[in-house]
């Protein structure tokens, strides 16, 4: 997809809890918007990575597929 664009966010266990995956989705989509480029953000997420997808949602990210069969 044209002006997209996929992200992805990995944080120590160690810095859980302290809002740096918050600040970091915040700070792609102020850039993304500053920018006017990319005009859809999406990611991937595993599904039982609730504390992640709890956060993309409270961030406006909807459910949009499952994959199935991916090899990692």
């Amino acid at each position: 997809m044209r002006h997209s664009g996929e992200f992805g966010i990995v944080i120590n266990q160690a810095c859980w809890g302290l809002g740096l995956g918050g600040i970091l989705i915040d700070t792609l989509i102020t850039w993304a918007k500053q920018t006017g480029f990319i005009k859809k953000i999406y990611l991937k997420v595993r599904r039982d990575n609730d504390r992640g997808i709890a956060l993309y949602k409270h961030n406006g990210f909807i459910h949009e597929g499952t994959l199935s069969n991916e090899i990692c």
